[in-house]
Order: structure tokens, then sequence, then C-alpha cells
């Protein structure tokens, strides 16, 4: 959440010729709904559950295709495992909370994000890092976001591959 995912995705696709899919997105449009509402209406479980199994439609539609996943989904273990088995080159793009918290509020975003809602932005935020960021590691690339632009953050992942 607010380190850069979907930006990011749009750039390397951008430069590859690549189709993006932001899981977000994809989400709201096949639900008809926005992620706010979505998570409002489920529950987190539920959500996450859906989450997973839009990842896993989109991972089955063949590669060539750069997707950006909302946060929280890479925690999930079928949606790494289906990553794994479909070939899919994973990449975790963190940055501080403060950073992050920064980030959301200039772009307005901190009211759209669920787990943010009603709360102290920085503090969730370092609690869901520290919750999440050994699980992240797991994807083969990391990617440190903190004061850096989209173009460096694509370039560093363009040249991994």
């Amino acid at each position: 959440m607010g380190a850069g995912k979907s930006a990011v995705a749009a750039a390397v696709g951008a430069a590859t010729g690549a189709r993006v899919i932001d899981t977000d997105a994809e989400m709201e449009s096949r639900n008809g709904v926005s992620i706010r509402a979505l998570f409002a209406e489920l529950g987190e479980a539920e959500f996450r559950a859906r989450e997973a199994a839009t990842i896993r439609d989109i991972l089955g539609e063949g590669s060539g295709r750069v997707i950006a996943f909302g946060g929280g989904a890479f925690l999930s273990e079928s949606t790494r495992a289906a990553c794994c088995a479909a070939g899919a080159r994973t990449v975790y793009l963190y940055a501080t909370p403060s950073v992050v918290a920064a980030r959301l509020a200039a772009a307005g975003e901190r009211d759209k994000r669920p787990l943010l809602a009603g709360a102290d932005p920085e503090a969730v935020l370092a609690r869901l890092f520290a919750e999440r960021d050994s699980t992240y590691r797991l994807a083969e690339l990391c990617v440190d976001t903190d004061g850096r632009g989209i173009a460096s953050i694509a370039d560093e992942v363009m040249s991994a591959w």
C-alpha cells in the first residue's frame, strides 16, 4: 500500500509493451463497487479469498503481463503458490511507513484504504509493515522505493530480468 505498485507496473508495461493488470481495478470491475466498499461488505477474510481467486484467474490467462497486486494479496500462501506455478516473477516494492503515509496523504488516497479508515495511518502502516515484511520478502526481487522516482524503480525491476 503506497509503495508504488500500480505506478511502477504501468511504467514497466509502457516500457515493455506488456499488458498491465491492477488486481484492485480488476476486482472493482468484476464486483461493480470500490475496493473500500467491497472490503466493508465482505470483511477482510472473504475479501482476501475473493482477491486470491481473482489473481488465480488472471494468472491462468497466460504470461506476458505485468500484474500489480493489491496490498495484502501476497500474504496468501495460495496466491504465492499460484504465482510459482504460473512462472510469474514476483517483486516486493517497499517503503518505510512514514514515506507511505506521506505518499498516501499527498495523493489523497488515505481515506480510500480500508485498513487505514479512522486510524492513525502511520501507526497502522508500521504495524502492517512489521507483520507483512517477512512474507513479502519471499518475492524474487525486493526493491526499496524510499526517495526514488517511478522510472528508477521500474528500471531496477526490468534490469533484474
